[in-house]
């Protein structure tokens, strides 16, 4: 007996501004319940025998991710089919109510935010704190990216997205090794939701054939201490050890400000120190 269905109705009352709403529906005992799935399409996109999105390219105008739903309906399909065959393993006469429940708990299973946000804890919980840093930051940005993200699955982040990603950081002047930092970040990420089974391999935005990260590393400038800087700490006397080194250690802070170097000056101020100790 078939209990669940996919339907989109043609009525004004289900338009909205993305198509028409698709729906399951759920029938048992001669009771329905309907439930939104945050789909749409217009009524020659949807075939609705098939319970699919239609792929024939002889039809113009197609759903533009009509594959990537088909491919999320057939994964709905088999969870509803496991969850009426725990039900009846259970011999549980199960409601409409108790399916809608265990239908949703299925569906949130792979949210991508969830799972960073686990990782997170589990990392500082561990005390990787350097781990934790660089998952949450790509987490930020990942929000600052997709307003949605909290909606997310995992099917979701397939190459298009990804792509989509990397226009938004050039946007934001992100150079290639930055790019570079938030994509390794997310490839991690996948692997391990793929390993712990929440997320799927079908949809693998990186490897081969798929995005490549290391196209986006870039050779930064070298850098080094200006030569104004370097005559200055030749030619002043240090009578004074402890004021001379602060006038120097403000002059060097307002130096590295200027040409934006990103160093410990701690370790290098120790050793200017310990050369004029030595040759005084």
């Amino acid at each position: 007996m078939k209990y669940a269905s996919f339907k989109m109705w043609i009525a004004d009352k289900y338009h909205y501004k993305e198509g028409y709403a698709i729906w399951l529906v759920v029938r048992k005992n001669n009771k329905r319940k309907v439930m939104a799935l945050g789909i749409y399409a217009e009524p020659h996109q949807w075939n609705d025998k098939l319970e699919m999105f239609v792929t024939d390219k002889r039809v113009p105008k197609l759903h533009p991710d009509r594959i990537y739903l088909n491919e999320w309906l057939t994964q709905k399909k088999s969870e509803i089919l496991r969850i009426i065959a725990d039900f009846d393993s259970n011999k549980i006469d199960w409601t409409l109510n108790q399916f809608e429940q265990e239908f949703f708990q299925y569906s949130n299973k792979g949210n991508v935010k969830e799972f960073f946000e686990n990782l997170i804890q589990t990392y500082k919980d561990t005390n990787h704190i350097g781990n934790a840093n660089c998952y949450s930051r790509t987490l930020h940005v990942l929000e600052l990216f997709d307003e949605k993200l909290s909606e997310r699955v995992f099917p979701e982040i397939d190459i298009k997205y990804v792509k989509s990603f990397d226009v938004f950081l050039q946007k934001r002047e992100c150079k290639g090794n930055t790019r570079k930092f938030y994509f390794k970040t997310l490839r991690a990420v996948l692997n391990t939701a793929i390993q712990a089974g929440e997320a799927s391999e079908t949809t693998y935005s990186f490897g081969k054939g798929g995005f490549s990260i290391s196209s986006l590393e870039e050779e930064t400038t070298k850098r080094y201490l200006p030569h104004d800087s370097m005559f200055k700490l030749k030619t002043t006397v240090m009578d004074n050890l402890t004021v001379n080194l602060c006038l120097l250690r403000r002059d060097w802070h307002w130096r590295k400000k200027q040409f934006r170097i990103i160093q410990c000056i701690d370790n290098t101020f120790g050793h200017i120190c310990y050369a004029f100790r030595v040759n005084s």
